[in-house]
């Protein structure tokens, strides 16, 4: 099998893998089919349509969507597929391309496992596997917790590759040394139940030691409720920044000493890990969220468990009693580790992996971040 084409099928045209369609295109006619406009709550979250040079980009057709299909697919063609069931043209067309027999890879995350409604998503995903397993080249599972959940349905292991987003890098990268003695902590995202935010807040506001500030960056439900939480005399310790585009958010982070990411339901990636790494931040990171399998090690950050709620207060003590603050030194180990989650990174290990299916090398590539030594 030699491949000289990749289609991507998506749910819409995601910000989070731009820079990997550009980058690939060094080695595959690249072509992206989407499904959806952007939501508008993506926008209001600063969401905006990536610039694709290179890529041919088009809407899948609600009418003309196996037509779509059949008119771009060959034997040197590869479709990866991402949305399916949830979405119902590109799961029209991921069906008609099991039964044709085309090369086909599938690029998921991690499913939410809890309660009655993650035993339901087990027994789909299993269902899943048996009908189609035996067609599907591979799966880009994000993360760690992505590669376990397939395992965990019965995806045979040898096509079970760990996967990532890749984010557009900034434009300036400065590294900048807090030296006031406050530790600045950031929170990026959504402020929703699931983002973990009440739990970070909740945290922070229990330790005795209060040389520290967060910034919250972005907007949602649970505003109000977080305003709530803080007491008169700490308020000036909560900066609430609201909604920034992503130039915006990536001038904030570069002034921060750590990202924090609570996520306490799902969170299938966490792309403002990778943001909060371009700019040399290290990261506190729920296990829930899959960008947690980036922490290798203290010096990119920490991991903190959801279920263990004492554990974020261990390690916010920790960074305030020993004044953990990033040095330049700190910061460039990180800026330098964050090239193994670029687009170009993505699209070589993405090529490596399809030389694997091709069986033009024999040993399974393994990922970037993976294999980058720190010292």
């Amino acid at each position: 099998m030699e491949i000289n084409q990749v289609v991507f099928w998506q749910p819409i045209i995601s910000p989070h893998y731009s820079t990997l369609f550009v980058a690939l295109t060094r080695f595959y006619k690249v072509t992206v089919y989407f499904e959806n406009e952007m939501p508008q709550d993506r926008k209001k979250q600063g969401w905006v349509l990536p610039l694709l040079p290179g890529v041919y980009v088009a809407k899948v057709d609600s009418k003309e969507s196996i037509k779509q299909f059949e008119e771009i697919n060959s034997d040197q063609t590869l479709h990866i597929f991402s949305g399916t069931r949830g979405y119902k043209l590109i799961w029209t067309v991921f069906k008609h391309a099991m039964n044709r027999n085309a090369n086909c890879g599938f690029l998921g995350e991690s499913l939410d496992w809890l309660g009655l409604n993650g035993k339901i998503r087990y027994i789909v995903s299993s269902v899943d596997r048996f009908l189609y397993q035996s067609k599907m080249k591979f799966i880009l599972g994000n993360g760690e917790l992505g590669v376990k959940w397939y395992e965990k349905v019965g995806y045979n292991t040898a096509k079970i590759f760990e996967w990532a987003y890749f984010v557009e890098e900034p434009k300036i990268r400065t590294i900048h040394v807090n030296s006031s003695g406050i530790v600045r902590f950031a929170f990026v995202g959504r402020i929703s139940k699931e983002k973990g935010l009440d739990w970070l807040v909740s945290s922070l506001l229990r330790l005795s030691d209060s040389s520290f500030e967060l910034n919250i960056i972005g907007d949602g439900p649970e505003l109000d409720y977080i305003e709530s939480l803080i007491p008169i005399e700490m308020r000036s310790k909560f900066i609430f920044q609201g909604r920034r585009n992503q130039s915006e958010i990536y001038s904030l982070l570069q002034v921060m000493d750590y990202l924090i990411l609570p996520s306490t339901g799902k969170d299938g990636w966490g792309a403002v890990i990778n943001e909060a790494f371009n700019v040399g931040l290290p990261c506190i990171v729920s296990s829930y969220a899959g960008a947690s399998c980036l922490i290798l090690n203290k010096k990119l950050g920490f991991i903190i468990d959801p279920q263990n709620r004492a554990g974020l207060i261990e390690t916010l003590n920790l960074i305030l009693k020993e004044k953990l603050i990033p040095d330049e030194e700190r910061k460039d180990l990180i800026m330098n580790f964050s090239s193994c989650i670029s687009g170009e990174a993505g699209a070589k290990y993405l090529k490596s992996i399809i030389d694997y299916i091709s069986m033009i090398t024999k040993i399974k590539p393994i990922a970037p971040w993976r294999t980058f030594f720190l010292n």
